[in-house]
């Protein structure tokens, strides 16, 4: 069986290396599930974080499996970062699905982005650049097309094909913007 993946890993390194680089420290992170790719990409963003001498800590990762869960999530990493006295200073979605809900949930409690907390998302969308919103990129169209070929080419074994992703930074986390 062929796969055509995301290097997840490095989607979550991207992110921990750009908050950092815009002076975020304590950070909350927003998944929506079990599924490999939001496992690897909280641990790319993990073991960047402890590269950088900033560990995120177990309970400052919530799952919210649906919409609906977001606003519940991301209430409980705001009182967490607060218990540990550490505020949160940026948000993390592993997922983009739940890129509004997440954005909606901080904008609904006042909190301004970036001036309050940096947020930064899965994948580029059109919408993103409206808002302002960093993103991490995934290559859709390219890994579209090399799931075609594989399909017509039928290759006599299984191909992985690993893609990278790409940081899309705009002002989300505080960027400072070209003049």
């Amino acid at each position: 069986m062929h796969s055509i993946s995301l290097d997840n890993v490095e989607a979550g390194r991207l992110m921990a290396v750009h908050l950092a680089g815009c002076g975020r420290s304590s950070i909350g992170v927003v998944s929506s599930g079990r599924r490999t790719s939001q496992i690897e990409r909280t641990a790319g963003l993990r073991r960047a974080l402890a590269d950088l001498g900033l560990p995120l800590p177990e309970d400052a990762v919530m799952v919210a499996e649906t919409e609906d869960e977001v606003s519940g999530a991301v209430d409980t990493l705001l009182v967490r970062g607060r218990d540990r006295g550490e505020p949160l200073d940026a948000i993390v979605c592993t997922t983009g699905r739940l890129t509004v809900a997440v954005h909606a949930a901080l904008t609904a409690r006042g909190i301004a982005i970036p001036g309050d907390i940096a947020f930064v998302t899965m994948d580029d969308f059109p919408w993103a650049t409206a808002l302002g919103i960093t993103v991490i990129a995934q290559p859709s169209y390219q890994m579209g097309l090399k799931a075609g070929e594989l399909v017509v080419d039928r290759p006599s074994g299984p191909v992985e094909l690993v893609f990278a992703p790409t940081l899309v930074a705009r002002t989300s986390c505080g960027e400072r913007q070209k003049a």
